[in-house]
Protein backbone atom coordinates (compact mmCIF):
# COMPACT_ATOMS: atom_id res chain seq x y z
CA UNK A 1 0.00 0.00 0.00
CA UNK A 2 0.84 3.57 -0.92
CA UNK A 3 1.38 6.19 2.20
CA UNK A 4 1.76 9.67 1.32
CA UNK A 5 2.55 12.15 4.45
CA UNK A 6 1.12 15.54 3.60
CA UNK A 7 2.22 18.76 6.15
CA UNK A 8 -0.31 21.91 5.97
CA UNK A 9 1.62 24.78 8.03
CA UNK A 10 -0.25 28.29 8.57
CA UNK A 11 1.56 30.96 10.15
CA UNK A 12 0.37 34.51 11.64
CA UNK A 13 2.22 36.10 8.67
CA UNK A 14 0.28 34.79 6.53
CA UNK A 15 -2.82 36.85 7.54
CA UNK A 16 -5.33 34.60 8.37
CA UNK A 17 -7.32 36.74 10.54
CA UNK A 18 -10.01 34.55 10.91
CA UNK A 19 -10.94 30.92 11.86
CA UNK A 20 -10.33 29.00 8.67
CA UNK A 21 -11.38 25.45 7.17
CA UNK A 22 -9.36 23.23 4.84
CA UNK A 23 -11.89 20.92 3.59
CA UNK A 24 -9.94 17.44 1.44
CA UNK A 25 -12.39 15.55 -0.60
CA UNK A 26 -11.84 12.65 -3.00
CA UNK A 27 -12.68 13.97 -6.28
CA UNK A 28 -11.78 18.20 -7.34
CA UNK A 29 -15.13 20.23 -7.09
CA UNK A 30 -16.02 22.76 -9.39
CA UNK A 31 -16.84 25.74 -7.37
CA UNK A 32 -19.29 26.97 -9.92
CA UNK A 33 -21.96 24.37 -9.18
CA UNK A 34 -20.86 23.33 -5.43
CA UNK A 35 -23.27 22.39 -3.32
CA UNK A 36 -26.24 23.30 -6.50
CA UNK A 37 -25.37 20.25 -8.54
CA UNK A 38 -22.45 18.86 -6.65
CA UNK A 39 -22.13 17.66 -3.16
CA UNK A 40 -18.89 16.83 -1.79
CA UNK A 41 -17.59 13.22 -0.07
CA UNK A 42 -15.78 14.97 2.59
CA UNK A 43 -12.60 12.75 3.04
CA UNK A 44 -10.90 15.27 6.24
CA UNK A 45 -11.71 18.78 7.51
CA UNK A 46 -8.36 20.58 9.27
CA UNK A 47 -9.38 23.39 10.92
CA UNK A 48 -6.64 26.65 11.60
CA UNK A 49 -7.27 29.05 14.19
CA UNK A 50 -7.17 32.32 13.95
CA UNK A 51 -3.66 34.48 14.54
CA UNK A 52 -1.66 31.48 15.03
CA UNK A 53 0.93 29.53 13.51
CA UNK A 54 -0.45 25.83 13.14
CA UNK A 55 0.78 22.75 11.39
CA UNK A 56 -1.32 19.64 10.31
CA UNK A 57 0.22 16.52 9.14
CA UNK A 58 -2.34 14.51 7.16
CA UNK A 59 -1.38 10.24 6.41
CA UNK A 60 -2.96 9.04 4.09
CA UNK A 61 -2.70 5.19 2.94
CA UNK A 62 -4.38 4.02 -0.05
CA UNK A 63 -6.75 0.66 0.03
CA UNK A 64 -8.65 -0.95 -2.00
CA UNK A 65 -12.58 -0.99 -1.31
CA UNK A 66 -14.85 -3.44 -3.30
CA UNK A 67 -18.83 -2.88 -2.57
CA UNK A 68 -21.29 -5.68 -4.12
CA UNK A 69 -24.62 -4.78 -4.29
Amino acid sequence: MATRNLSFVITKAQGVSENTNIILTFVPVDETDLYIKQLPVVWKVLKFAANQTQTINVTYTARLGVAVL
